[in-house]
């Protein structure tokens, strides 16, 4: 059973051109007994499928969800946070699942997920990776990491999308310049409202709950 699925990607933060696919993310229940069983297995826990013009879509099951939430997983977190009208599955369970989200965040997972991946797309970049879509991928990485540091919530949709789309007019080393402004603004010592740990008592009780009510097929 589906509970929540919504575009995401590029769509989602105003960076799509007429070029790009739609990414769909979502998660969904197995029933308790079979992930209680002998024959579950983890590779049963995502299904990944490619439309015929390239749109993807991933669904996770929701235990493995909530643990890649609590990592602050950029692409499972933005799931979270992705305005109303994105949403094309959305349940009285999934509700429940974003009325909750912010149990899933801690200042240390923020920061390890979004500022360590986008040092990696820096470093890709960096390393002779020069195709655009590293480096608007790494700056918004740092941009939504920092200002979910700083406030506590998530802004998916970037704010000013031309600014992404002009590293593809500059030299390898200007944008290198752009990239490393981004890094050094985000230092881990910044005031935060995010927690230490994140809420694992409210997120297991949601899953919990989800797991009661599916107990069978």
């Amino acid at each position: 059973t589906t509970l929540l699925l919504g575009i995401v990607g590029s769509t989602a933060y105003g960076l799509d051109t007429p070029a790009s696919d739609i990414d769909r993310l979502g998660l969904f229940v197995a029933p308790t007994l079979e992930v209680a069983g002998l024959d579950w297995h983890s590779s049963n826990e995502s299904r990944v499928k490619q439309g015929p013009e390239g749109d993807d879509i991933a669904l996770h099951e929701v235990g493995k969800f909530m643990r890649l939430a609590l990592r602050a997983n950029p692409t499972i977190t933005e799931l979270l946070w992705i305005e109303r009208s994105g949403y094309e599955v959305y349940t009285p369970k999934g509700a429940a699942l974003l009325h909750i989200r912010r149990a899933f965040l801690s200042n240390r997972a923020v920061w390890n997920a979004y500022h360590g991946y986008a040092e990696a797309q820096v470093k890709k970049y960096r390393d002779g990776f020069t195709r655009p879509k590293f480096a608007r991928h790494a700056l918004r990485l740092l941009e939504q990491g920092r200002q979910l540091h700083l406030s506590g919530d998530l802004q998916v949709r970037v704010t000013d999308p031309q600014r992404y789309f002009d590293l593809d007019d500059m030299t390898h080393q200007q944008v290198m310049e752009v990239l490393k402004g981004a890094l050094t603004a985000w230092e881990p010592e910044l005031s935060s409202p995010l927690p230490s740990e994140p809420d694992h008592a409210r997120v297991r009780d949601l899953l919990n709950d989800i797991r009661r009510n599916y107990l069978e097929a």
